[in-house]
């Protein structure tokens, strides 16, 4: 061919191009997939940065994809998208308990319940536990559920004796559960338990002995010696199916950390790996006893497997008392107690102890989750933490569960924002267990470090929240009762402490939200209303911007959606 000729092909060729350039410039650009879901007519307070509040939220499989006005939802609608109109409610990202027990709380309710709102007196604990007794088969264990503060509240200010206890039970083994934290034991019961005289330590159990050596009856931190500690597989799976989610997603709670003795973990792992799973999100903290002397050696084993869907089942890590608790004089304390000088508390673990365990699950790539109440607690914690993050490896999630709540220490806040560890904090404590706490410490004592929220989050804190839920405190499983607390700072006699410390409104809600879900390591996709994340949210029964302080504890949830779909509909 001629030049000429490839010179006329190449401008015929050029021109086609051109043609097909115009035309795909001028072609509109493909339209985004269409939502599954739109909830518009609400009040949407997102808790992004920015505090914005919409009016729309698109969701496709089970994310949100867009939020803002109505109109601008509106593009997202297709033939197939669900609008459901929320005639002006507010609603919130579902509320995240980053710490609880349900399955604790779930099995109280076959205990004898001798909270003092149920037993107003010691006595009449007793007489009750004789009733039951008499009712029970012979060799069964009498439960008895009080709470960590039953001894302040009952107008004999004590618990129970062993001998009180063997005179009532009618020769059945009886526990009386002060709390979490401290029992008491009758003769049958330690029997039946092993416990053996002159052995203060019993699989992590701390037992107490008289000055011959013999058990007095008092255990604390006694978790591994629980009559129920080993339930079956059914059971367990029955709670996480069907007893945890009727229990928590009426409360508006749409994640939660399940801490849970190391023993049920079996059945939830089986759970998981199956790829059944309740309609909330769950987070899975394990622990063997209180100072983690019995956990496995192979920690990273506890994993679950990539199989695994983590939007709704992670591992998250390990949990640790580091001390008993403030509430019951056994947080572990610089000072002492009040009217006991020779009372600091307990810890759990030497500092070498305590530095060899978190290295320990550091290394495993396991989360750490340590419970500590007192000043001194506080220290050796934060101490633990430092070295193992000096000693490299990839980073973890460090955390101390119920910081400041009772003490806080020498530059304990300083020293928790510089190291990245994060925080759990149960402010409804405030008002069970405020009065308590500064009888325990002494007014000065607590007035210097119990409940400072506002003085945590302006150190640069971000507390996550727990209810800490196992049924021995009664309102605390109320998300609403926490916030109220954190604007009033009212305690349960009526008496407000250091009302400078409460915090605004936008605060307390990211305390339930999006700083819990930081608080566990999973903000990227929880705790706020944003392109991206879980839909998630919950529908108030009241506009909680325009509700008094002190009616926001009267607030219920009227739906629940986890993923975009409605989860609980309050009749």
């Amino acid at each position: 061919m001629r030049l000429g000729s490839l010179w006329g092909a190449g401008k015929l060729a050029c021109a086609a191009l051109l043609a097909l350039t115009g035309q795909a410039a001028l072609a509109k650009p493909a339209a985004p997939a269409k939502a599954d879901l739109i909830l518009y007519h609400g009040k949407f307070l997102t808790m992004d940065a920015r505090g914005s509040v919409v009016q729309a939220v698109a969701v496709r499989d089970g994310r949100i994809v867009a939020v803002g006005s109505e109109a601008q939802m509106r593009r997202w609608a297709g033939a197939q998208t669900r609008m459901v109109d929320l005639k002006g409610q507010t609603v919130l990202p579902g509320f995240i308990d980053g710490h609880v027990h349900p399955q604790v709380a779930i099995r109280m309710k076959s205990y004898l319940d001798a909270h003092y709102s149920a037993i107003p007196t010691l006595q009449g604990m007793l007489a009750a536990t004789r009733e039951r007794a008499a009712a029970t088969p012979a060799g069964e264990w009498v439960i008895v559920a009080g709470t960590s503060g039953n001894p302040n509240f009952w107008p004999e200010q004590r618990m129970p004796t062993k001998a009180e206890l063997d005179a009532v039970g009618g020769g059945h083994p009886v526990l009386y559960v002060n709390g979490p934290h401290t029992w008491v034991v009758n003769t049958a019961g330690l029997e039946k338990m092993g416990v053996k005289p002159g052995a203060a330590n019993q699989r992590g159990a701390l037992i107490e002995l008289d000055a011959a050596g013999n058990p007095t009856g008092v255990i604390r931190e006694g978790g591994p010696l629980s009559p129920d500690a080993r339930l079956p597989a059914e059971l367990l799976q029955r709670y996480e199916m069907e007893d945890i989610p009727q229990l928590m997603l009426p409360l508006g709670y749409t994640s939660i950390n399940d801490i849970m003795a190391l023993p049920s973990y079996a059945a939830v792992r089986e759970l998981a790996v199956s790829g059944r799973h309740p309609k909330i999100r769950k987070t899975i903290t394990v622990f063997a006893d209180s100072g983690g002397h019995h956990l496995p050696q192979d920690l990273a084993a506890l994993k679950l497997p990539a199989s695994v869907d983590p939007a709704w089942y992670r591992f998250g890590g390990i949990k640790i008392w580091a001390d008993g608790d403030v509430p019951v004089r056994t947080g572990y304390l610089f000072g002492h107690y009040a009217d006991e000088p020779d009372n600091h508390g307990l810890a759990t673990n030497t500092q070498e102890e305590l530095d060899a365990l978190v290295a320990k699950v550091h290394a495993a790539g396991l989360g750490m989750f340590i419970h500590s109440t007192g000043d001194r607690s506080n220290v050796m914690v934060l101490d633990a933490y430092e070295k193992a993050q000096k000693a490299g490896g990839a980073k973890t999630l460090m955390r101390i569960e119920h910081l400041g709540e009772f003490m806080l220490g020498p530059q304990v806040l300083e020293r928790t924002v510089k190291l990245g560890v994060q925080a759990d904090i149960q402010p409804g404590w405030i008002w069970t267990l405020g009065e308590i706490t500064r009888r325990n410490l002494g007014e000065d004592v607590a007035r210097n470090h119990a409940f400072r929220f506002r003085t945590m989050i302006k150190a640069g804190l971000k507390p996550g929240f727990g209810t800490d839920m196992t049924g021995f405190q009664r309102g605390t499983e109320n998300p609403f009762m926490h916030i109220e607390a954190m604007l009033t700072r009212k305690q349960k006699d009526g008496a407000v402490f250091l009302p400078e410390e409460a915090v605004s409104l936008d605060q307390a809600l990211r305390v339930m939200t999006v700083w819990s879900a930081r608080s566990m390591g999973e903000e990227a996709v929880k705790g706020s209303l944003e392109p991206g994340k879980f839909a998630d949210m919950i529908v108030l029964s009241r506009d909680i911007a325009q509700t008094p302080p002190a009616e926001i504890h009267a607030i219920t949830v009227r739906q629940t959606w986890v993923g975009g779909e409605l989860v609980y509909s309050r009749p």
